[in-house]
C-alpha cells in the first residue's frame, strides 16, 4: 500500500513539474514575452534551441537539466544537493530552456533585420 501511495505522489509531482514546460514563455520576464510576440508578428518564429520538456525530465536526474541548458554552476549545485534538488530543478530547467530559446530567437531576428537593411 505504501508503494502505491509513493508512486501516486511521485506521479502527481511529475505532472505538476511538467506544467511549466508547456508554456513557451514560462520563466521569461514580461518584456521578453512582449519581444517574442513582436518578433512573431515580424515573421520570426520561436527558435527551439533547447527543449523545455527534456530539461524538465533531466532535472529529475542529478541536476542534468541545468547542464543541458548550459547553466553549469547551477548544475554542479544541483548535483551536490541531489536528491533534494529534485524539488526545484524540474521547475528551473524549463525556464532556463525557454531563456535559451528566447536568445536564439533574438539572434534570428537580428540576422533577419540586418539582411533587410
Amino acid at each position: 500500500m505504501r508503494t502505491y501511495r509513493g508512486i501516486m505522489i511521485l506521479s502527481a509531482v511529475m505532472l505538476v513539474a511538467c506544467a511549466g514546460c508547456k508554456d513557451p514563455m514560462y520563466g521569461l520576464a514580461d518584456y521578453e514575452k512582449q519581444d517574442l510576440k513582436d518578433w512573431k508578428e515580424d515573421g520570426v518564429d520561436l527558435v527551439r534551441e533547447k527543449s523545455p520538456y527534456k530539461a524538465t525530465w533531466l532535472g529529475f536526474v542529478f541536476g542534468a537539466g541545468s547542464f543541458y541548458t548550459g547553466h553549469w554552476m547551477s548544475g554542479v549545485a544541483d548535483l551536490l544537493l541531489w536528491p533534494w534538488s529534485m524539488l526545484w530543478e524540474p521547475w528551473i530547467a524549463p525556464a532556463y530552456a525557454n531563456e535559451a530559446n528566447y536568445y536564439a530567437t533574438r539572434a534570428a531576428w537580428v540576422r533577419r533585420k540586418r539582411k533587410s537593411q
